[in-house]
This record gives structure tokens, C-alpha cells and sequence, in this order.
């Protein structure tokens, strides 16, 4: 076979086409997310191969397959392409034209094959459809794409111009009389080089339409770098680029902060404005970040300004990574807390000095009832009165109640909340060892849920609790007579309550004895109010007093 004979040029076009097709179908893979349109590009190419492969199969196969179909795909071709590139450039189009030119195309080529018989008329269609296919894709890339594209599409449209001179100067050989036979195969020199200037510039295509959308993302890479420029060198906010190595390129808000130039901090790393005590915990942070078990840190450290002061910044840092996930530089965004800081700190020591002055108010409250309870006691002895020394034997369990829950606000470390099963605890204690006979007959068994109340409830409640109590020692049980005293506590939605019973005597029988209904009662009634709380006297045996609280 000559090399410079047809059916070489052809197959030479078919191994071109395929590796076009290769290419493009990278580019569409690559791409496809971003642009439309890139699919129709290799699929047009992949119909030119197929076309191809039939005309060079001729002989082989019947003649419809190899001259008319194989020729109405080479126009179908150029069709998809043109119908890419409209969706490329992002323009309306309907393709109802070039299916109509198609249809001609075949009418036209299969009557010049069947009834009448001209490889120069068939010639003729076939460059005359391309002249009209390229012109019209010379006018699209070149005339309605916005004027800031048409330097990315110029090259697109160079070949096209390129296909419509070919076709032009294909018919005017024709018409000259360069095709004396009606066998393909055996067309003289002159088709034959205008054939291998086809198959350059559908390889040229191919290139033209890789470069065209390799500049639209140069192009676009552009305009995102300049917006990232522009936000990163305007922003307000101090913001910095940490290469691996630790150098830094920073905008004017960051030099600003550090009283620095863009210029002193440029290529500077950033372990030489960072505070030494600072600089182990940054790099912790970044630990998990450059493992890839986290995209991105948050943390608070100080900056060392120029005149060597600092200041605290709060610091959000991301890595951003390349293709194949080798870091390429941390972007981080800074703010400067120093202020908040120092308020905080302010606050916190405005703090200290409360919970200290509180401690101190509750050790010096404790104590003046301590003196009180003491001088009371004094008073206990020197008083022949049986009658008067019961009231201040009284006083000094009540004054006693308090100075428990001061303890307790001790145990809690706060000023506001007490333990209030631990009081009670405390508090029976004491009182069973103050009103209790000595023989242990009155026992007190108590079932108690651990509830923390504030102070305003819980000092109330720790006196009606102690009248409670005393009053059932008192009157419940007659000389003699053994018994039970019940102290429970249960929690309740929004609050809890808080029982005394005894297996004693009961209201009723106690009524009649002095004292019974006397100040302790009428304390526990006003204590009640005071916590918008609720007294309750189940009825049944003994006595049963129920706060609701």
C-alpha cells in the first residue's frame, strides 16, 4: 500500500480521531462538573471514527453503510461539536437548522449514489455542508460569546475558519475537474492533501477545544485568586498564610495587631511573634490537624507585638491541602481578645473577692451566733425559773439550726446552696441528743433523698423541721411511754417535702397539754408562708406534720 493513497490518509484520520477522542474524554471527566456541554465534544469525535471505520471498510460492507451512512455521520459529527460548543459558551440554540441540513445532507448524497451516480456531486454536499457547519461555528465562537471570552474561544474558532477555507477550496477543485472517477478510493493527489489538511485540523480541534476550556479555568482560577486576594488584603479581621515550614504572609489588620508592617512580618515564622509559653500548646493544636484527624483548630495564645508586649488572640486555623493531600499552607483568621480578656480576668478577680467576703461574712455570722448561743447558755444557768429556762434551752436549739446550715454552706463551698440531707442528719442528731430521755425509749429514724437547696429554702425549713421535732419529744410521748419519731424527705417536680410523724399520742390527746399550741406551732406556721409553702395534718394515728414545699 503507498503511503499517500487514499485509504492510508484514512486510516491514518482513524488512528487520529481515537486518540482525539482519549483526550477529550479526559477533559470531559476532569471537567464535567464545571462546564457543560465538554460531553458532546468526544461523543461528535467518536461518531467521526465510526464513519471513518465505514468508509475504509468499503467493499466490505453494503454501500449505504459505507457511503451514505459513513458520510451523514461525518455532518452528524460536526453537528455535536457545534451543539457543545453552544452549551460551552452558554447560548440558545435550536438545532432544528442543522438536522434539517443533516436530512438534506442524506436525501441529497443518497440520490447521488443510487439514481444518479457522482462521486464529484457527493464530494460537492459534503464540503458544501461542512463550509456551512464551519461558517457557522466561526460566527459562534467569534461573534456571541461576551467580548472577555473571545480571547479564550478565538482559537476554536481560527480552526473553523481553517475547515470552511478547506471545504471552500475542496468544491472549487471539483468544479475544476479534480475528480475524474466515481471510486473513492482512487481520487487523485489533490484530494488526497485536502483530506490530510481535514485530518490536521480535527486534530487541531481537539486542541483548540482543550486549550479553550484549560483557559476558561485559568480564567476563572483568576478571578477566585483576585477575590481571595481582595478579601484576604482588605479584610478587617486579621488574617494570616502559614507555609509548612512556619513562614508567614500576612494582610495589614494582622500587622496592625502587632504594630508590625506587612513588610517586617513578610517570610517570618511564626514562632518569632508567638509567646514562648505559647508555642508548645500551638503546635499540639495543629498536631491533629496535619494528621487529618480534624480539618480545622481552634485555640486562644498571645502574640508578641514590636515593643515586645502582647496580646491574646483568638486564633480558628484550616489546612488546606493539595490533589494527591500534601499540605500546602494553614489560612487562619485572628481575633483580637485582649480586652475581653482582661475584663474576664477583672471579673474573675471581682469574683474572688465576693466568694471571699462571703466566707468571711459567713465565718463572722457563725461566730456572733456561737457568742449569742454561749450567752444564752450563761443565762441557762443562772436562771431558778424551770418555765424560763425551757425558753432559752429553746433558743439556743433554734440559734444551734442556724449555725448547722452555715456549716453546711462550708461543706458546699457556695453561698447560696446547702446539702440539705446532711443537715437534716446533723440536726436530728443533735436534737434527739438535747430532747431525747436518756434511756433511748424515743428512737428517730429518718429516710431522706439528697436534694441541694438554696439558703432562702433551706434556713426555713431547718427551723420547722427543729419545732417539729421538739414538739414530738415534748408531747408525744408521755412518761414512760416508748416510741418512733419519722423524719422523711422526697423530691417533687419544682420542689420536695418534708415530713415529721410519730407513733405518739396524736394532736388530739396532746391538745390540752401547755404548750402545745404555743410559740413553736405558730413559728412553724409563719415559717411556712414565709416560703410560700403548704402545711398539711394527715389524720391517723400519732401526729403527722407535711410540708410541701
Amino acid at each position: 500500500m503507498n503511503w499517500l493513497d487514499m485509504r492510508t490518509v484514512m486510516v491514518s484520520h482513524l488512528i487520529g480521531t481515537f486518540l482525539c477522542i482519549l483526550v477529550l474524554i479526559l477533559l470531559w471527566r476532569q471537567n464535567r462538573a464545571r462546564f457543560a456541554g465538554l460531553g458532546y465534544w468526544w461523543q461528535g469525535f467518536i461518531l467521526q471514527m465510526v464513519g471513518t471505520a465505514l468508509i475504509i471498510a468499503r467493499g466490505e460492507i453494503p454501500d449505504w453503510l459505507s457511503i451514505t451512512v459513513a458520510n451523514a455521520l461525518m455532518i452528524a459529527s460536526m453537528i455535536v461539536i457545534l451543539m457543545g460548543l453552544n452549551r460551552f459558551v452558554n447560548r440558545r440554540w435550536s438545532p432544528f437548522p442543522a438536522y434539517v441540513l443533516l436530512a438534506a445532507f442524506t436525501a441529497g448524497h443518497a440520490y447521488f449514489t443510487y439514481v444518479r451516480t457522482s462521486l464529484a456531486a457527493r464530494t460537492i454536499l459534503l464540503a458544501a455542508a461542512s463550509l456551512l457547519i464551519s461558517l457557522y461555528g466561526v460566527a459562534l465562537v467569534w461573534r456571541r460569546p461576551p467580548a472577555g471570552e473571545r480571547r479564550i474561544t478565538k482559537g476554536v474558532g481560527w480552526v473553523y475558519a481553517a475547515l470552511a477555507l478547506t471545504s471552500a477550496i475542496r468544491i472549487a477543485g471539483v468544479l475544476a475537474g479534480s475528480i475524474a472517477v466515481n471510486d473513492f478510493f482512487r481520487t487523485g493527489l489533490f484530494d488526497i492533501f485536502v483530506l490530510l489538511i481535514y485530518l490536521m485540523l480535527f486534530i487541531l480541534m481537539a486542541f483548540a477545544l482543550t486549550l479553550m476550556v484549560n483557559n476558561r479555568l485559568i480564567g476563572e482560577n483568576k478571578i477566585e485568586e483576585d477575590k481571595f486576594k481582595y478579601i484576604f488584603d482588605y479584610s478587617v479581621v486579621a488574617k494570616s498564610i502559614t507555609l509548612p515550614g512556619g513562614e508567614l504572609h500576612v494582610n495589614q489588620a494582622f500587622g496592625d495587631m502587632l504594630d508590625y508592617t506587612v513588610e517586617e512580618l513578610e517570610n517570618r515564622n511564626w514562632r518569632d511573634i508567638t509567646h514562648p509559653d505559647d508555642i508548645e500548646m500551638n503546635q499540639q493544636a495543629l498536631e491533629p490537624v496535619l494528621a487529618g484527624e480534624k480539618g480545622s483548630a481552634r485555640f486562644v495564645k498571645r502574640y508578641l507585638r514590636k515593643d515586645g508586649s502582647f496580646v491574646w488572640g483568638d486564633v480558628n486555623t484550616s489546612l488546606r491541602r493539595s490533589p494527591d493531600g500534601a499540605p500546602l499552607y494553614f489560612l487562619t483568621t485572628i481575633i483580637d481578645i485582649t480586652e475581653r480578656v482582661k475584663a474576664e480576668e477583672e471579673l474573675n478577680q471581682s469574683l474572688r473577692e465576693k466568694v471571699l467576703l462571703m466566707s468571711e461574712l459567713k465565718h463572722r455570722v457563725k461566730n456572733s451566733l456561737t457568742v449569742v448561743s454561749s450567752l444564752l447558755g450563761l443565762s441557762l444557768e443562772d436562771t431558778p425559773d424551770p418555765r424560763f429556762a425551757a425558753i432559752i434551752a429553746d433558743l439556743r436549739t433554734r440559734i444551734g439550726s442556724i449555725s448547722r446550715a452555715y456549716e453546711q454552706l462550708d461543706r458546699t463551698g457556695r453561698a447560696d446552696v446547702i446539702h440539705f440531707r446532711s443537715y437534716i442528719l446533723e440536726l436530728v442528731e443533735s436534737l434527739a441528743s438535747s430532747y431525747g430521755p436518756p434511756d433511748r425509749r424515743i428512737r428517730v429514724s429518718t429516710r431522706l433523698e439528697d436534694l441541694a437547696l438554696s439558703t432562702k429554702k433551706a434556713l426555713p425549713l431547718g427551723l420547722i423541721l427543729n419545732e417539729l421535732i421538739i414538739n414530738a419529744f415534748k408531747y408525744a410521748y408521755p412518761a414512760g411511754v416508748s416510741g418512733e419519731i419519722r423524719v422523711e424527705l422526697s423530691s417533687r417536680p419544682g420542689g420536695g417535702v418534708l415530713s415529721v410523724s410519730d407513733d405518739g399520742a396524736g394532736r388530739a390527746a396532746a391538745a390540752g397539754r401547755p404548750g402545745r399550741e404555743g410559740t413553736g406551732l405558730k413559728m412553724v406556721e409563719l415559717l411556712v408562708a414565709q416560703i410560700d409553702a403548704e402545711l398539711a395534718w394527715p389524720e391517723g394515728p400519732g401526729t403527722t406534720a407535711v410540708v410541701s414545699f
